[in-house]
């Protein structure tokens, strides 16, 4: 699953972090800070069980930990996606991973921040945020705000206003700029027929 290799790979960037750059002292420790927690996910993973739970809840502690009390850091961003990605993929909690996902929406993380990426070529917090929302919609069941999760990450990742993605998608599903709630119609109308209407729009302006 994609949050594994994300989870893997920062717990790279960490071990092979350039050091040509100084870094400030409260950043150090958080990487330090941060490093227990990916050795949490690593024991926890040779676990079975409750003792399994037990090892990445620990993680998410020493993650925990960097959001409170390393917020200015650089590391703020990675350890709080952490957090949202171990709720959602290896604790199933769906509705706690939303809402930590959710947060890092509306923090000042800097998604542009070329320096020990998560996801290249920027770490893109929003964009996978909003994505692995979807996710978790899915497999709470409720699809209209599954449907609305992806197209808010479509707007993150291709910079359309949200308004003008949500636009051309009802014209492109019902026909018309008016309507009832966009994406209770794409409930009804069921994902065949709404993607089929979608790639007709997309035929039709090639």
């Amino acid at each position: 699953m994609v949050i594994h290799a994300v989870i893997a790979f920062a717990a790279l960037v960490v071990q092979d972090h350039n050091q040509e750059q100084p870094e400030d002292k409260r950043t150090v420790e958080a990487r330090a800070v941060m490093q227990k927690g990916f050795d949490a996910i690593q024991e926890a993973k040779a676990r079975e069980g409750d003792e399994k739970k037990k090892g990445y809840e620990e993680a998410i502690v020493h993650f925990r930990k960097i959001v409170k009390e390393y917020s200015d850091t650089k590391v703020y961003g990675m350890c709080h996606f952490n957090i949202a990605a171990i709720l959602c993929d290896f604790l199933e909690k769906y509705e706690d991973a939303i809402v930590e996902f959710k947060a890092i929406i509306d923090s000042n993380v800097d998604d542009k921040d070329d320096t020990g990426q998560l996801m290249s070529p920027y770490r893109n917090y929003r964009y996978h945020s909003w994505r692995l929302i979807t996710t978790c919609y899915e497999k709470l069941k409720k699809p209209a705000h599954a449907f609305e999760a992806a197209l808010k990450s479509l707007a993150a990742s291709s910079g359309w206003k949200q308004g003008d993605v949500n636009m051309a998608v009802r014209l492109a599903v019902t026909g018309t700029n008016v309507g009832p709630p966009l994406y209770e119609s794409i409930v009804l109308l069921g994902r065949e027929r709404s993607l089929e209407r979608l790639d007709r729009a997309v035929a039709a302006l090639s």
